[in-house]
């Protein structure tokens, strides 16, 4: 991953609590996780709220043929089938 530096004023009690928790070696790694996380959850977030379709009907076309209700008990059969194969000694 490339790296840019960034000068972030922080007041003194988040910077105590953000070196208690990364230690002074730690810092950048935690501030660089916690961001990010935070970029994740906004964008979820704008996504949810948004009218955008991600899941199309013509991209699955197994559902169509067996609706999406049957599709899902099939699936669940085939796993307990392969997890009882795999249980037997």
């Amino acid at each position: 991953m490339t790296t840019a530096r960034a000068h972030f004023v922080l007041p003194v009690k988040t910077l105590k609590a953000v070196n208690e928790i990364a230690g002074l070696r730690g810092r950048s790694a935690y501030v660089t996780h916690v961001l990010e996380a935070d970029i994740r959850r906004r964008r979820l977030r704008e996504f949810l709220a948004s009218d955008k379709v991600i899941f199309r009907d013509e991209d699955h076309p197994e559902l169509a043929r067996l609706g999406s209700v049957a599709y899902v008990k099939r699936m669940r059969r085939e796993a307990d089938r392969s997890y009882q194969r795999k249980r037997r000694p």
